[in-house]
């Protein structure tokens, strides 16, 4: 539900779309990378192209992440563990739409929450890699 509720805002903005890769998946519209969604253990984390210096570390609680060269396009980063750390997640969202200028269409409302699969088939369809050492003993 909070996946969707966020994915659903980022892709509501006028031309902006996604892209999923091992790491993350990101929003782009055109050049402009717009945002980052990725998992931090169990934990969704939202990576936002705001400066976080302008934002109130007490009201947000994000983290400066621009040192990090994976996320220097979108260095503010929020964690998100509760409904109020939805709410504000979206408030970041329109303040990107003001800062970029980019138009604010109608909010979709798809459930991006997958069916579930076992590892095995999650492993033929491409989407999970096994490490060594992992659950895929020989």
């Amino acid at each position: 539900k909070t996946y969707s509720q966020i994915k659903n805002a980022l892709l509501s903005l006028d031309g902006v779309k996604d892209r999923t890769s091992w790491d993350f998946e990101s929003f782009n519209k055109g050049r402009l990378q717009c945002a980052k969604l990725n998992f931090k253990g169990k934990t969704l984390a939202i990576y936002v192209n705001l400066d976080p210096n302008e934002y109130s570390v007490s009201k947000y609680h994000h983290q400066d992440v621009s040192s990090s060269a994976k996320y220097a396009s979108v260095p503010m980063m929020i964690k998100i563990k509760s409904e109020r750390a939805v709410k504000y997640a979206l408030e970041l969202i329109d303040e990107l739409a003001k800062k970029h200028d980019l138009e604010k269409g109608s909010a979709q409302n798809v459930d991006y929450y997958p069916e579930t699969k076992t590892n095995e088939e999650l492993m033929a369809e491409g989407l999970i890699k096994a490490k060594k050492g992992s659950f895929m003993k020989k």
